[in-house]
């Protein structure tokens, strides 16, 4: 799950497997038409948690990629457990308290970043992706439960203990591992046999981390929210002042 240390796992995998890990971030910045095909997978089930998620989809969304982390992938551990027959999972854990306290001073405050109003949609489409917030949140409900309230914080923490026992309960122990990325290089790197490289772990996306890339963000909405004014009253201002010019000359 998001907030769990995901940011910081993916650049410890890229490291380790010298290929690119999928993250949410991906999807904002070089991938935004997988939007609409995460929205679709996740409406799909919300209509019936038990249908099957064609493979082809999900391969055709990692292609390039060795690894995955975050949302929305997260989500779907039992579907990837069958899709990637060969392939190895990693819990991260967290605090349940201390994780949804992050979430909402981070991704998924109670006052959204992009409200559903005119400018909080174009800021959105602006910034992250038409849909974005949508698709991630979706992909957030199904990880904890379609019938768990996700803005009440004691359901969401409830939830994501019982996705933890879940998960272990699950995937084969050969197959997963139980991580703390504090713990460092060692277990991962035990787990996929690999060398320990003789590089720190890297670790970022800490809450400052994230509250600055908001703060890029609103920067940047605002900037082309006011850009944006300004070529609408430029062209009001032209419409207006053009045909007088012209009834003039005439």
């Amino acid at each position: 799950m998001g907030r769990t240390g995901t940011i910081s796992l993916k650049l410890g995998l890229e490291i380790l497997l010298g290929q690119p890990c999928y993250h949410s971030y991906e999807i904002s910045e070089k991938h935004r038409d997988h939007i609409p095909v995460w929205r679709d997978i996740f409406e799909q089930l919300k209509r019936d948690p038990n249908s099957s998620i064609p493979a082809e989809k999900i391969r055709k969304l990692f292609k390039n990629y060795r690894a995955t982390t975050d949302h929305p992938a997260c989500a779907l551990h039992r579907q990837l457990l069958h899709i990637y027959p060969q392939a190895k999972f990693i819990l991260t854990l967290r605090d349940s308290r201390a994780w949804i306290k992050s979430i909402r001073e981070t991704v998924m405050p109670h006052k959204p970043h992009f409200p559903p109003t005119f400018a909080g949609r174009l800021g959105e489409r602006i910034v992250l992706g038409a849909g974005f917030m949508y698709s991630n949140t979706l992909s957030f409900n199904y990880a904890l439960g379609w019938d768990v309230d996700i803005t009440d914080d004691e359901q969401c923490a409830e939830a994501f203990d019982r996705r933890t026992e879940e998960i272990i309960r699950t995937i084969p122990p050969e197959r997963l591992l139980i991580y703390r990325v504090a713990d460092g290089w060692e277990p991962l790197c035990q787990f996929l046999n690999l060398p320990v490289p003789n590089i720190p772990f890297p670790h970022a996306n800490s809450k400052e981390d994230m509250q600055r890339m908001f703060d890029t963000m609103r920067r940047r909405r605002n900037t082309m929210l006011a850009i944006i004014l300004l070529i609408v009253l430029v062209l009001i201002v032209l419409c207006i002042i053009l045909p007088i010019c012209l009834a003039t000359r005439s």
